[in-house]
């Protein structure tokens, strides 16, 4: 009885003990469990989350700028078919004092920014006269014309303007302000008169509207792409009376095979033959700085290619002026060129004719015209394959041209009456003074 009583005594230290130990286990493998997550993701491949970018509100966006203001017309139909199609008719190269003293064409400043609001005005091109790349002599005047439409939400009024930006001007002025009204889908023909640089090279002239108050508009659908003018200016006299070099986009050309040969394309193409106008060429005697035609004729035995050309009228004076040879590296180069005419549709005449061998020099050609003098005359270039190897037929006329020659004046023979002499005068002989 007394041994049961002590172990009733001692229970509840034996109860504390045990959950001391219970506790103590507990944390041994809490820490175990602990340190094994801590070793698993340090063993573990990193998480990398996309981290959030912060958004930028520009400060130009929070104020709110107003459209130009609308003028009260129709302006959802934006397919419908122009009523109208306007032109804006500038001044010729040369302007009057009134002109050049008028603040609106010299004074007005031209903008060189754009703003970053969406503009209300558009602009798309339709068409482009002459096109870009034309050739042209130094100084020669020609116009540019845009055809567009108003592909914007207001109508442009005559508070509205065509402003030169950047590049060459080539006009008198840089401000042309619109001469009517286009309401939105309605076409507008822009014209402008320029004159070529002097010097040879290739230029290039930005063109673009500005609205009412001021902001610059184009094409594109940001409205931000000029309108353009890109020629390039050769090496050819100006005072030329007919430039058939310049020209040679307007003639018919073909082969002999009576096929048609695209001209102005720049494409070479061998077999049905070409003709490519070159303003720097390498030719048999060197690099020149002269401009040539570089023609090919039909790829075949005795092919042969032609150009016929617009209609002129001879003048007393008039000669044609040219040099012709073969393209550099061409050494079985052997053709023979053809100046040739025809009067009012009738039958062809030769001017002239000149074989040419790579290696043999080029010639020089100058013929007098004045015999044709008054008719309106269609001049044919024509090249022709003169031996068995027409690949190698690759030859040039430089400069074909026409230009005045002043005759020189013939000085006239007036015969003179002499007096029959006598032996003897007689008395009625009255002396001469």
């Amino acid at each position: 009885m007394k041994r049961f009583k002590f172990m009733s005594g001692d229970q509840p230290i034996t109860v504390l003990v045990a959950a001391v130990i219970v506790v103590l286990i507990a944390v041994v493998l809490l820490g175990v469990f602990y340190a094994g997550t801590r070793w698993g993701e340090s063993n573990s491949p990193p998480q990398v989350s996309s981290p959030t970018l912060p958004v930028i509100i520009p400060t130009d966006t929070l104020t709110t700028t107003p459209l130009p203001e609308e003028t009260g017309e129709p302006q959802t139909d934006f397919t419908a078919t122009p009523e109208i199609t306007s032109e804006v008719t500038p001044a010729t190269p040369e302007p009057s004092p009134e002109e050049l003293s008028s603040p609106t064409a010299t004074s007005q400043p031209v903008p060189t920014s754009t703003s970053t609001t969406p503009s209300a005005d558009k602009l798309k091109l339709t068409s482009s006269i002459p096109l870009d790349g034309t050739y042209f002599a130094p100084k020669e005047s020609f116009q540019k014309s845009w055809t567009i439409i108003n592909t914007g939400r207001t109508t442009w009024t005559k508070d509205y303007d065509l402003v030169f930006i950047s590049g060459s001007q080539m006009a008198t002025q840089k401000v042309f302000p619109l001469t009517t009204a286009v309401k939105p889908g309605n076409t507008l023909e822009l014209k402008v008169n320029l004159v070529a640089p002097k010097t040879p090279g290739t230029y290039q002239g930005l063109w673009m509207l500005r609205s009412a108050d001021g902001k610059l508009f184009g094409m594109g659908e940001e409205a931000d792409q000029p309108l353009t003018v890109k020629i390039t200016v050769l090496n050819v006299d100006p005072g030329t009376a007919s430039d058939l070099l310049l020209d040679y986009c307007r003639a018919t050309w073909w082969n002999s095979s009576g096929n048609p040969i695209s001209s102005c394309s720049g494409v070479i193409q061998q077999n049905p033959g070409f003709v490519v106008l070159v303003s720097n060429p390498s030719l048999e005697n060197g690099i020149s700085d002269k401009p040539v035609l570089w023609v090919h004729p039909e790829n075949k035995l005795e092919g042969i290619i032609s150009g016929k050309f617009p209609s002129y009228t001879v003048k007393e004076g008039d000669h044609f002026k040219a040099r012709v040879g073969c393209i550099a590296g061409y050494t079985r180069c052997n053709i023979t060129f053809k100046l040739l005419y025809s009067v009012a549709g009738g039958a062809n005449q030769t001017l002239g004719t000149w074989k040419e061998l790579y290696g043999g020099g080029t010639t020089s050609i100058d013929i007098d015209l004045s015999a044709l003098a008054g008719k309106k005359v269609e001049f044919i270039l024509r090249t022709t394959v003169s031996n068995n190897d027409p690949s190698s037929a690759q030859g040039f006329w430089m400069t074909p041209r026409i230009i005045y020659i002043k005759p020189t004046a013939t000085p006239t023979f007036t015969p003179t009456a002499t007096a029959t002499p006598t032996d003897t005068p007689t008395p009625t002989d009255t002396p001469i003074p």
